[in-house]
């Protein structure tokens, strides 16, 4: 197992003329960052993601989600979502976090997430590449207006990712007060265990009464999973597609 992660680990350097050319970058514009959105009933657990650009030859650490099962707590969510199921993901506060540990405003060419899938104790790689389209409208600056009627310039340049319990992605692009559908993912790969070398005897072992408790709390059963519930998206901000 370890050496299945080290060898997904010696490609990242590889570099392809597959991957679109970074445009140039606003001095005003924000670093980018990688947010983490997932649902109450079957959260994620992210134990390592990193953006790569291969052109400038480097890597940008992000920092992991430790605290995913407090902040998808359903009591909590409903405080401030009482309308939420527990089932659907949840795109902005309190789920969504947002980060990137050095940080640098060069976009990368893919982004890479290892996580888990709590409810069913699986473990997955994301790979999302950076179309064209997708820099250039992260590096296009545009304007909101808030609440009070200020109009502030902004980017669209945070990147979400929401997680399903089979290993799919759902992808957003965070800004400006909305997110932007950019498309759903199927996982580079599965493994049999985490980034860190723990399994799902382990995952079952310090998550499983906790998530069935938190399902019979709510009243529902995680299996089998309701595809109609569980695919959908809960938000309080706009939520568009990718044109």
């Amino acid at each position: 197992m370890k050496q299945l992660i080290a060898t997904l680990l010696l490609v990242v350097p590889v570099v392809s003329n597959a991957f679109a050319k970074v445009p140039s970058v606003p001095e005003d514009m924000p670093k980018w960052r990688i947010g983490y959105a997932m649902s109450s009933l079957y959260p994620a657990k992210i134990t390592e993601a990193y953006g790569v650009n291969e052109e400038q030859d480097w890597t940008s650490f992000v920092h992991n989600d430790m605290h995913f099962l407090t902040r998808t707590e359903l009591s909590k969510l409903k405080k401030k979502l009482p309308d939420y199921d527990g089932f659907s993901l949840v795109l902005g506060t309190p789920v969504t976090m947002k980060r990137q540990v050095a940080g640098t405003k060069t976009l990368p060419d893919s982004v890479f997430v290892y996580w888990a899938s709590i409810s069913n104790a699986r473990f997955f790689v994301t790979k999302f590449d950076l179309t064209k389209e997708v820099k250039s409208l992260m590096v296009t600056k545009r304007q909101m207006t808030t609440w009070d009627g200020a109009v502030l310039d902004c980017y669209q340049n945070d990147i979400v990712f929401g997680f399903l319990p089979n290993g799919n992605t759902k992808v957003w692009l965070d800004g400006c007060g909305e997110y932007k559908y950019v498309t759903e993912l199927m996982p580079d790969a599965e493994l049999e265990a985490d980034s860190r070398g723990n399994n799902a005897e382990i995952y079952k072992a310090n998550y499983g009464a906790r998530i069935t408790k938190r399902a019979e709390e709510a009243g529902e059963t995680l299996d089998p999973i309701p595809w109609d519930k569980v695919n959908k998206v809960y938000s309080n901000d706009q939520v568009t597609e990718l044109n």
